[in-house]
């Protein structure tokens, strides 16, 4: 399953997404985790870090000192979450999900 969304919470505007970041993390069972900024906080890299995860995460604008992180890795997180977020506007999204998975495998991208 590396490369491929795990699991999805989907939580209210309002609420940040890193509050329901601890229920996430025990779905990881690669190397590495991608996520957005809204992840970037010590607790969940701390969190990573003591699983042996690398944290694709790149620094969120709060942070003094910008930590580094994968870019062309990350550019994978950008193209699964697109197709994501077009499957919740609409249901007829979900073959684009679909293509973007198999086009993730078929080019060696996972």
């Amino acid at each position: 399953m590396h490369g491929r969304p795990l699991e999805m919470i989907l939580t209210p505007g309002q609420q940040h997404d890193c509050t329901v970041a601890d229920r996430l993390i025990d779905f990881i069972t690669g190397d590495a985790c991608l996520a957005d900024g809204s992840y970037d906080t010590n607790a969940i890299l701390d969190e990573l870090h003591q699983r042996g995860i690398e944290a694709v995460i790149p620094s969120g604008q709060e942070r003094k000192k910008k930590r580094r992180h994968d870019k062309e890795l990350y550019k994978q997180r950008y193209l699964v979450e697109t197709a994501q977020t077009q499957a919740i506007k609409t249901p007829f999204a979900l073959p684009s999900i679909a293509a973007c998975s198999s086009w993730l495998v078929a080019h060696g991208r996972t």
